[in-house]
């Protein structure tokens, strides 16, 4: 029996358009074939549409087809997948469908991702699983394709965000890394984007970790947390690469991976961009440090920079808001901001360190194993008491490969002659000068009562006591004389 004019038949989830509304009855309840039709599932609000299609539809519940469907609804030519089954569910009430996509096709997710392996359907889910392996579309620094990553992931047409992290695996198992990397026993230090480690034991300084998608508006990839690469001012590690110069943008929380006793702790937050294919970096940092020393001096310290007229910074500034929400948390930044100018403010606690400074821009010098800084430095707080001083200063953290421990040396300058020097490690002690009489003698007159009490509260056995000790004014003037030298060579 011919019937004509039938719009569509119904089995499952699904309705078959039927070429020309034409179907041909069989005797005996056989199954319906069809050739060249379309086909659209409804389950709730998860609608998808096929073209091509071609099978039998066996009941009311029942179907066996294969059928093509554009993943971006035909924006994209390069967006066909062909699904070689295309059934109903065990129950009857929806779809599945699954396919393989070769790795000599040219589908693409989207323009800036290709994508082969396995894809499958469920019509109660809008979202389509791919299991295989994804690439950047555009070109590494080297004029060279990106490595495929393998992956498995559920993606909607539309909103193309692949799974990212600080490692992962090519198509041959090879390791892949994103961020920047050192290497203590080479001194190695370089960043990564889709990159081969340079070598196995290299640690991250700067990682991130949850998707990576397009943003076609800003012509970059942006990578992070969900909430991070959507609020690229927001809290959360994000890195943004720019590919048509080559760049990586690292906000967020950096770990310079310092080796000091348990009393000294070194936080960072702040800004990097790296240049892959110059192999240079440039940073904007907020560094928190927190060491004992005694209360009088850092006293003394905050009054002096207080009292020097060197250009003030507000707390409100975007650029050390953003550092101190990725170091402390929206909510703590609130405090500080809330507590400026309240004498019983709360930022010591909220802070926890006794020394914040900002506007570092780091430099690694791989011959020497150091971070240098170049330019002013901003002093945020001093134990606890906003300063939001712009002064002359500089420091440097040494990790030569050979040390068991680490250095730290700052020098901060409110005038051209005047010094505030701290030296730490070496020993696990802090070696200070300063011009300032006042301070000079509140480090003299409490320096044995201050070692003893180090002595008594020896955190880790394994280091000697944390020690005071006082040093001459040639110490600082070479400190600045060996700074000055490397930025007056210093290319960025």
């Amino acid at each position: 029996i011919t019937a004509r004019e039938i719009p569509f038949i119904a089995a499952a989830d699904a309705l078959f358009i039927l070429p020309n509304h034409l179907i041909t009855l069989q005797p005996d309840f056989k199954p319906i074939s069809l050739e060249n039709s379309r086909m659209v599932t409804k389950n709730g609000d998860h609608i998808f549409a096929f073209e091509k299609i071609k099978g039998n539809i066996l009941t009311g519940k029942k179907f066996n087809m294969t059928g093509s469907f554009h993943f971006n609804e035909g924006k994209n030519h390069s967006d066909m997948i062909f699904f070689s089954s295309i059934e109903n569910s065990p129950a009857g009430n929806y779809t599945i469908a699954s396919g393989k996509i070769s790795d000599t096709s040219v589908f693409q997710l989207n323009p800036w991702f290709d994508f082969y392996g396995d894809v499958s359907l469920d019509s109660r889910n809008p979202a389509i699983r791919f299991s295989g392996y994804y690439r950047l579309t555009s070109e590494t620094c080297t004029g060279k394709s990106f490595p495929v990553i393998q992956t498995d992931t559920l993606l909607k047409s539309g909103d193309i965000a692949l799974p990212f992290n600080p490692l992962m695996f090519s198509a041959g198992g090879k390791n892949i890394v994103n961020g920047l990397f050192m290497h203590r026993q080479g001194g190695i230090f370089y960043g990564s984007f889709y990159g081969a480690p340079r070598d196995p034991r290299d640690e991250a300084v700067f990682s991130t970790k949850g998707i990576i998608r397009f943003n076609e508006n800003l012509n970059r990839y942006e990578a992070g947390s969900l909430q991070a690469s959507a609020r690229s001012k927001g809290p959360g590690n994000i890195i943004l690469y720019y590919p048509s110069v080559c760049e990586m943008y690292m906000k967020g929380k950096f770990n310079f991976k310092p080796i000091f006793a348990p009393e000294i702790k070194i936080q960072a937050s702040g800004s990097a961009v790296y240049n892959l294919s110059k192999d240079s970096l440039s940073t904007s940092l907020l560094l928190a440090l927190n060491f004992p020393f005694t209360d009088k001096a850092w006293k003394a310290i905050e009054t002096d920079l207080q009292a020097y007229d060197n250009p003030l910074v507000s707390i409100e500034t975007e650029k050390y808001k953003t550092q101190l929400i990725d170091l402390l948390g929206e909510k703590n930044l609130e405090i500080l901001i809330t507590d400026a100018e309240n004498p019983k403010s709360r930022a010591k606690e909220v802070l926890n360190a006794k020394l914040v400074l900002s506007d570092i821009n780091f430099n690694w010098d791989s011959v020497n194993q150091v971070f240098n800084s170049k330019g002013n430095l901003t002093v945020l707080y001093i134990d606890g008491v906003y300063v939001g001083r712009k002064i002359k200063g500089y420091v440097q953290l040494s990790k030569k490969f050979n040390a068991k421990e680490d250095q730290l040396r700052i020098l901060l300058r409110p005038d051209d002659d005047y010094y505030y020097f701290f030296d730490l490690g070496r020993g696990n002690v802090m070696r200070v000068y300063s011009s300032s009489k006042e301070f000079t003698d509140q480090v003299v007159a409490n320096k044995d009562e201050f070692n003893k009490q180090m002595e008594k509260t020896v955190a880790d056995k394994r280091w000697p006591a944390f020690r005071l000790a006082p040093v001459t004014r040639a110490e600082a003037i070479a400190f600045r004389a060996e700074m000055e030298k490397v930025n007056l060579y210093r290319k960025n």
